[in-house]
């Protein structure tokens, strides 16, 4: 048991560094309004996160647990900063679609009067 506990903590360690790298990557897109890309990088955190929870967290070594734990609020504040992100761009789409709809409704008033 003794020598596959590193594996364990090396594999926990790495599923959270998948998820931190997956949050910088989704926030990076974000800011760069690749919105296809952001979809695609969420697509892949689920992978990420089908490793966190193979991760056995019971287990593991307090040094583990603090890099973890920074990790983990990383990623709470890469998501947050990426929802933000999202939510202007959705107000700004729906301020377009909104204005479209509306030149939509002037053009089929003056054509049908």
């Amino acid at each position: 048991m003794a020598s596959s506990e590193p594996n364990v903590q090396d594999a926990q360690l790495s599923a959270y560094r998948c998820l931190l790298e997956n949050a910088r990557a989704m926030l990076q897109a974000a800011r760069e309004e690749r919105w296809d890309d952001l979809t695609a990088l969420d697509a892949e955190r689920q992978s990420c996160f089908a490793r966190v929870v193979d991760a056995d967290l019971i287990s593991t070594r307090p040094a583990n647990v603090e890099a973890c734990t920074e990790m983990i609020n990383s990623i709470l504040q890469c998501d947050e900063q990426t929802k933000n992100l999202i939510k202007a761009w959705q107000g700004e789409m729906s301020e377009v679609l909104d204005s479209m709809g509306n030149r939509r409704k002037l053009a089929d008033a003056y054509q049908s009067g």
